[in-house]
């Protein structure tokens, strides 16, 4: 039997959907290897997967990303089927309360931030530090955006003292520098090892000797008053870093965003 939209029953059944989505979400989780010898890399933070090929972001199809959980990570494809069902039921006009508000929030996927925007309805985020480091990682300047207007501390670092500044120099992400930059944040944090925000721009232009956004990035921490003669607990400046051994973007300790639980898969 068909229930009414209209009822106390579809409320609770959007909450419950919400909720179950919310347990079903996988937070952390990386893979990474090669096609047709171009590097590629999937990561997934709190159930958005984001694609990288050659270091850069790329859009991805929802088939794909199905395709890429179902091969390797399936417990993001069982999360997906239920929030195709917290999207569907947004869709058909299901009921909006405040418990079913609270529960989407906390998803704060950006399929479900679309369906209750097509219906007029707008969730404020919620200051998230770890949320605004993602965005600087994965070059969301809209999600960046809608941190600092939640009044997220711009500075605040993880344990290794990555700062979402710290991220996006490291991704090459120039928009989302120069808006951290004008939000007040600090151009000279630096990681634990003394690295500030040029050595890591730097790295990424070692890495991406075609990406014009590094320059952009580096001229932008200049104008914010970087010291460019920081030195690391190693003695190295930023004008004499050189390409690390260790990737610091790879590195499960010390990729930007970095997660004790990433696990990394060989694509085929």
């Amino acid at each position: 039997m068909k229930r009414g939209m209209g009822s106390r029953h579809d409320t609770t059944d959007l909450v419950a959907l919400a909720r179950r989505a919310l347990r079903a979400r996988v937070d952390e989780w990386f893979t990474e290897g090669t096609i047709h010898d171009v590097p590629v890399s999937y990561t997934i933070q709190k159930g958005v997967m984001t694609f990288r090929k050659n270091g850069k972001v790329k859009a991805i199809a929802p088939k794909d990303e199905r395709l890429i959980a179902s091969r390797f990570c399936p417990e993001h494809l069982a999360f997906l089927n239920v929030l195709d069902r917290c999207v569907t039921a947004i869709e058909r006009d299901a009921p909006i309360d405040a418990a079913a508000g609270e529960a989407l929030a906390a998803i704060a996927h950006p399929r479900v931030v679309a369906a209750l925007e097509a219906r007029g309805i707008t969730l404020s985020a919620r200051p998230d530090a770890d949320a605004l480091r993602s965005a600087a990682n994965d070059g969301d300047l809209d999600g960046l955006r809608a941190q600092l207007a939640a009044g997220v501390d711009v500075d605040a670092a993880n344990d290794e003292g990555w700062t979402a500044l710290l991220v996006a120099a490291r991704a090459g992400f120039a928009d989302g520098v120069v808006a951290l930059l004008r939000a007040g944040a600090d151009a000279n944090a630096t990681l634990r090892e003394g690295f500030n925000a040029l050595h890591l721009v730097i790295e990424h232009a070692e890495e991406q000797p075609t990406d014009g956004d590094s320059v952009r990035i580096a001229e932008a921490l200049i104008a914010a008053g970087i010291d460019v003669d920081r030195a690391t607990s190693r003695g190295q400046t930023p004008v004499s870093t050189r390409r690390s051994a260790r990737s610091r973007s790879c590195g499960a300790s010390s990729r930007p965003g970095a997660f004790a639980s990433t696990r990394r898969t060989t694509i085929a």
